[in-house]
C-alpha cells in the first residue's frame, strides 16, 4: 500500500472514531504497527497521556482547555505530551500547589512514578503537610507563593460562613470554635488523612480532640471523605 493512500486511509479512520488504538487500527488496515505511526507522522497526533499511551487521536481532534488537557471518557490528552511532562506543566501553573489526589484526579492515572522521576530531576518541588505531600515549582520563590496560597486558603475556608447556617448553628454541639477551624483547616491541609490522624495531629499541638470530634465535623459541615 503506498504511503500516501495509507495516510489517508488512516486519517479517515480516525476522523470517524475519534479516539482510537493503535491496535485497531492495523486490524483495520492490516498493516504493521511501525506502518500506523509513519502514516500519521506527518498529519500529526495525540497518544493519551494514561491508560499507558495505547490510544491516538489526531492533532486536531481535542478541544484542550486552559492547561492543555482534553478529556475523552476516561482518557486524557494533553498537549504537553507524555504524562510527566504535564505533571511537570501542571504544579507550577497551580496557585497553591497540587497533591497526589489532585493531579489523580485531574488525570485520572496513577502518578507516583512520575513525581518521583520529577523530583529526583530537581523539576519540580515539594513539602509535607502531615501525611499528604504537596508538589509546588522547583523555584524556590514560586513555591514559596504557592505554599503561602495554600495556607490562606485553608484559612479562607475554614472561616466561610456557609450559606445554610443558622443563626446559633455555626458550630458543632458542644465544640469550640478554636477546636473546630483547627480540624477544618487540617482538613484542607491533609485531605487524605483519617479522622484519627488528624486528631492525632491536633493533640500534638495541645489541642483536645479526638477523631469522633473530626467526624462530627465532617458532619456538621457536609464534608465528605472516604474512610471517615
Amino acid at each position: 500500500m503506498a504511503q500516501g493512500s495509507l495516510s489517508a486511509r488512516l486519517i479517515a479512520l480516525m476522523r470517524r472514531q475519534r479516539v482510537c488504538t493503535v491496535a485497531w487500527l492495523q486490524e483495520r488496515l492490516q498493516v504493521a504497527r511501525v506502518s500506523v505511526f509513519r502514516g500519521l507522522r506527518a498529519y500529526g497526533y495525540f497518544c493519551s497521556c494514561n491508560a499507558n499511551g495505547r490510544y491516538l487521536t489526531l492533532k486536531d481532534t481535542p478541544r484542550f482547555d486552559r492547561d492543555g488537557i482534553w478529556g475523552h471518557g476516561r482518557l486524557r490528552f494533553s498537549r504537553h505530551g507524555t504524562l510527566a511532562e504535564t505533571i511537570a506543566v501542571l504544579i507550577p501553573r497551580s496557585a497553591s500547589g497540587l497533591t497526589v489526589t489532585d493531579l489523580r484526579k485531574r488525570l485520572n492515572t496513577r502518578v507516583h512514578n512520575q513525581l518521583s522521576a520529577l523530583c529526583r530531576q530537581d523539576r519540580v518541588g515539594r513539602y509535607r503537610v502531615g501525611r499528604t505531600m504537596v508538589y509546588v515549582s522547583a523555584d524556590p520563590e514560586q513555591a514559596a507563593r504557592q505554599r503561602r496560597e495554600r495556607q490562606q486558603e485553608a484559612q479562607r475556608l475554614a472561616l466561610k460562613p456557609a450559606p445554610w447556617w443558622r443563626e446559633g448553628e455555626v458550630l458543632p454541639e458542644g465544640m469550640p470554635a478554636q477546636a473546630a477551624i483547627a480540624v477544618l483547616v487540617r482538613l484542607i491541609e491533609t485531605p487524605e488523612a483519617s479522622p484519627a490522624s488528624i486528631a492525632k495531629s491536633l493533640q500534638h499541638r495541645g489541642l483536645r480532640v479526638n477523631a469522633e470530634q473530626v467526624r462530627k465535623v465532617l458532619t456538621f459541615y457536609g464534608i465528605e471523605k472516604k474512610g471517615s
